[in-house]
């Protein structure tokens, strides 16, 4: 796979071949750093100046399919297509945390704006909602090592009956008694 970054105010554009398998996802890290992930199974970060390889992330059973990363609490997550999800903490990319989305077809994942909260979209077209627990004790030093993901989901959305399945918040579930 190559890895193509062109700058909107100019007509120039820089390759860097990252990978002999093809990629699947890519996301900015800074103005300076792009990670990519693919059919290798590997996340690989690298420095766009230079088209140095910074990092090579290993830890995923299947392609990966989608990356976000998370600019408030500095941390990248990687999602395989078997619904395995790892994240790691920038600048280290040391793994952190590994967990299971519940259903294994997930086409991608983001972030909420406070960065508390992870959405998943399925092949299927059904969201799913992760919270992310606090990466900080209770005087707000940093717990980098505890920073984890609850371990059930949220709630989840079915696109195709277009209702909250469980845990639905208040506004989200269907009364089907009163159709």
């Amino acid at each position: 796979g190559l890895i193509i970054i062109w700058w909107l105010t100019s007509p120039l554009k820089r390759e860097i071949p990252a990978s002999d398998q093809p990629l699947r996802c890519v996301v900015m890290l800074s103005s300076s750093q792009v990670a990519v992930g693919g059919d290798d199974k590997l996340v690989t970060v690298w420095d766009i100046g230079t088209k140095e390889q910074l990092a090579s992330l290993e830890g995923h059973v299947s392609t990966i399919i989608s990356l976000r990363f998370n600019p408030i609490n500095d941390t990248l997550i990687s999602v395989g297509n078997q619904g395995e999800v790892l994240t790691w903490q920038a600048p280290s990319y040391k793994l952190i945390h590994r967990a299971r989305v519940s259903e294994t077809h997930i086409k991608s994942v983001d972030y909420s704006p406070s960065g508390s909260k992870m959405a998943f979209l399925t092949t299927h077209g059904n969201i799913i909602i992760w919270k992310i627990s606090s990466c900080t004790d209770d005087e707000g030093r940093d717990e980098t090592d505890d920073c984890t993901l609850t371990g059930t989901d949220d709630f989840y959305w079915d696109s195709l009956r277009e209702e909250c399945i469980y845990s639905c918040p208040p506004g989200l579930v269907n009364d089907t008694t009163t159709r």
